[in-house]
């Protein structure tokens, strides 16, 4: 065996035995997607979900270090506007342009910047908890690093709910699907520090959006 295939594999253990874990996150969490209606529809409401989970394997040895949220179809010929193999749809799962990210927990900005893989996100909550956002195609808050405002060098609060921007793709995936990467840290950032959202995401509460076609 390679050495990288025993790092990712030692990773990969860790992040699952993490996962397995249930944790008291405290109250004040909300789903970072809300729930989907769509204007002109009665009773037509899509619940956020976890389109894949933390320690799933992905190419090249590595490890799903956070979770997916897209929305479920309810059958194959669901939602035919969003086309499986294009942008905003899988098999099962689709999201559409410009579904808000939200902060799922009142906190402060660490940091904002654009990176290869869409404009990420860490927002810093009560000890010893901060959430990461990635694949996001736009954001209204300006650049942070470390905690503060580049440009001004003041700091940011959030509060749960508020819109920290809109959902993107990965452009390094080929498959450019549409959905949000959030990892929940606890205690820092990077391998060893991802705690699996799921279980407490079951009991989050989801913020309503009305999507106008």
């Amino acid at each position: 065996m390679r050495d990288d295939e025993v790092l990712g594999l030692g990773l990969a253990v860790a992040l699952l035995v993490t996962s397995r874990k249930v944790v008291d996150l405290g109250p004040g969490w909300v789903w970072p997607v809300p729930a989907l209606s769509v204007a002109g529809e009665r009773a037509v409401n899509y619940a956020p979900v976890i389109s894949d989970g933390l320690g799933s394997h992905r190419p090249g040895g590595r490890i799903h270090a956070g979770v997916d949220v897209m929305y479920r179809r309810r059958s194959l010929a669901d939602r035919p506007e969003y086309k499986q193999g294009s942008n905003s749809g899988s098999e099962w799962h689709f999201a559409p342009r410009h579904t808000p990210i939200m902060a799922v927990r009142d906190g402060t900005v660490w940091s904002v910047r654009k990176t290869t893989r869409g404009w990420a996100v860490v927002l810093g909550h009560e000890k010893p908890w901060a959430t990461f956002y990635t694949h996001l195609e736009t954001t209204g808050l300006p650049l942070h690093a470390r905690g503060v405002n580049v440009a001004t060098g003041k700091p940011t609060n959030v509060k749960a709910g508020d819109i920290i921007g809109t959902m993107g793709f990965d452009p390094l995936d080929k498959s450019k699907l549409r959905h949000l990467h959030m990892e929940l840290w606890r205690n820092g950032s990077g391998a060893g520090h991802e705690v699996d959202p799921a279980p407490s995401m079951a009991k989050w509460p989801v913020v309503p959006w009305a999507l106008t076609v």
